[in-house]
């Protein structure tokens, strides 16, 4: 009796009736929990009977089980579902760090100090693995290859590199025409050879859904190197498991493909290779992942500068030497090109830092001049993005419990440098997870996660992080998930016909798209993007989105103007023809 009336176990069972009679009201009321009118349907007396009646149910229930944990533990399991939950209806990186917090307080009551001794096989243990890989490669492939289905994806993003594929194919050259408004090479804006690995598997299925499943394939099979990371540092199975899962479920990592296919994918598993080549001491291994990491792009060694000075610091002088030289040798000497030969670096995306277009090196001035405007520009550079900013933060390590900031040893903190590369920029692409730029930042994130997971004594608090990893997963890749395919279900039939009604453009023709077309007709020789070309008359058919307005009329009266007439014409799409041809 004394067990029913201990003050701890009450304030548990308090809670578990407080979720129990939120879920009660959901049951009874019809509208939504984030809205104040959430119990307008019910008055006060009714809710107070149902907290009433439900608190004494789980208190006889106690009585009549004598278990000493019951209270708590059922208040964690409806805490977790509810959060879970209401994850899926507030995406809110802050509302998330509330539901986090509190989860933190009841795991410092008990949870961490108990001694938790879960024996996995190692044949379990790669199951485990491998469907956390499965559920990785899924939760993305859904998401990227609805987008194309749906109409959803734009030129930048998946039509400039389905062109780009489609004349590697054809000339093993990544040409495009919708790129820059002009017949150019993909390397005259980016230098990514890396664009040839995954050559092969284009030229046999040709087709922008390859790409986004490429993409899917890239990212998930990240898990294969955190794998082989965790059993050389000697990880008993269960946290081999959990650090899986928790990749596995990590939305920065799947929500960077979320805005289709770039070459940055290919910075997430390459990096996370070389980091394993490197715990291995293979270093034949090491240079050919490093040379990989190179080829992705002109960025990309910046990522290796920074691993270099960490090995340099890690008691690996002449290898943190030799690394570190490499890749600025090659940042260098790429820079060199783009600026000379081709369209030049994209340092405008530094532009709070560069003063009268002086370039790279106009940062790395403000950087070394000015250490106060610099900081500033970390987080509150803009007051209208500075919560962007911290919500990205968020987003990056509450998934982790905040695991990266906690070891002994400062040189790790060398690891956390790429974030520099996505913060202290305004161009805010940079800092939304759902973009491709922070690929080479979870790499990064993810290796100092395993370095300090390594110094725990106990792996309890790994179910904080996998209970935080749910949450923002269920916030941000499950959400879209559940988004585009409930948009595909309910207008399959629409999106279907658009496909369909397409093939009225013969492959051979010259064509001006919108935006959200253009890789649906990328396998082509000349293809533009409306918003981009002017409305020039020199394409023999123009295909205009009905589905956006603004754009659809003006085009359409340009065109007409100019000898086209509408040759074929469906509920979302009109075809225009050169009339003159």
């Amino acid at each position: 009796m004394k067990r029913v009336f201990k003050t701890s176990n009450i304030i548990f069972r308090l809670l578990s009736t407080w979720l129990i009679t939120f879920i009660a009201c959901k049951i009874i009321t019809k509208d939504t929990f984030y809205n104040i009118s959430f119990a307008s349907d019910l008055s006060l007396p009714i809710i107070i009977l149902i907290f009433f009646i439900t608190f004494i149910i789980l208190t006889i229930i106690s009585y009549f089980l004598k278990k000493e944990n019951f209270e708590y533990i059922l208040a964690i399991i409806l805490y977790t579902i509810c959060s879970i939950y209401w994850s899926f209806s507030i995406r809110n990186a802050f509302f998330l760090l509330t539901l986090f917090l509190l989860f933190i307080l009841l795991y410092k009551y008990k949870l961490e100090s108990i001694k938790m001794n879960i024996q996995i096989s190692n044949k379990t243990t790669m199951v485990i693995v491998a469907l956390s890989a499965i559920i990785m490669f899924s939760s993305i492939a859904i998401v990227t290859v609805l987008r194309y289905k749906t109409f959803s994806a734009s030129n930048f993003d998946l039509g400039i590199p389905s062109q780009n594929f489609y004349y590697m194919k054809k000339t093993l050259i990544p040409y495009s025409t919708t790129e820059r408004n002009q017949f150019l090479s993909h390397f005259a804006v980016h230098i990514s050879p890396i664009y040839y690995l995954g050559l092969p598997i284009y030229a046999i299925f040709s087709s922008p859904t390859t790409l986004q499943l490429l993409a899917a394939l890239l990212i998930a099979s990240g898990i294969i190197p955190i794998y082989l990371i965790c059993k050389n540092k000697k990880f008993s199975n269960i946290i081999i498991v959990l650090l899986c899962l928790l990749y596995a479920l990590y939305a920065p990592a799947i929500c960077s493909t979320f805005y289709d296919f770039h070459e940055n994918t290919f910075l997430t598993p390459l990096l996370l290779w070389l980091f394993y080549f490197y715990e291995k001491k293979n270093y034949k291994l090491y240079w050919l992942a490093l040379l990989l990491v190179l080829f992705v792009k002109e960025d990309a060694p910046l990522y290796i500068i920074i691993f270099g000075i960490y090995t340099l610091f890690d008691n690996n002088k002449k290898l943190g030497i030799t690394t570190t030289l490499i890749g600025l040798i090659y940042f260098i000497a790429v820079n060199i090109i783009l600026t000379h030969i081709g369209e030049g670096p994209m340092s405008y995306r530094y532009e709070n830092l560069i003063l009268d277009n002086e370039g790279m090196l106009g940062a790395i001035k403000t950087i070394i001049s000015n250490p106060g405007y610099f900081l500033n520009q970390l987080t509150l550079s803009d007051p209208a993005q500075s919560a962007y900013k911290i919500e990205y933060l968020l987003l990056l390590f509450l998934p982790l419990g905040f695991i990266p900031f906690k070891h002994k040893q400062w040189k790790n903190y060398i690891l956390l440098t790429p974030l520099l590369l996505t913060i202290m920029t305004t161009y805010i692409y940079c800092y939304l997870i759902d973009f491709h730029y922070s690929n080479g930042v979870v790499a990064f994130i993810f290796y100092l996660m395993i370095l300090n997971v390594k110094e725990f004594k106990k792996y309890n608090y790994l179910f904080v992080c996998l209970f935080g990893s749910i949450l923002v997963y269920t916030a941000q890749p499950y959400n879209q998930i559940s988004l585009y395919s409930t948009m595909y279900y309910k207008e399959f039939t629409m999106y279907n016909g658009m496909e369909t009604f397409l093939k009225n453009v013969p492959k051979d023709a010259s064509v001006n798209a919108s935006g959200l077309i253009v890789a649906h007709l990328a396998n082509r020789d000349t293809l533009y993007e409306i918003l981009y070309h002017d409305n020039e008359p020199d394409v023999d058919y123009v295909v205009l989105d009905g589905r956006i307005i603004d754009e659809y009329n003006d085009v359409y009266d340009a065109y007409i103007s100019n000898g086209y007439y509408e040759y074929k014409k469906s509920d979302n799409i009109t075809i225009l023809k050169d009339g003159n041809n």
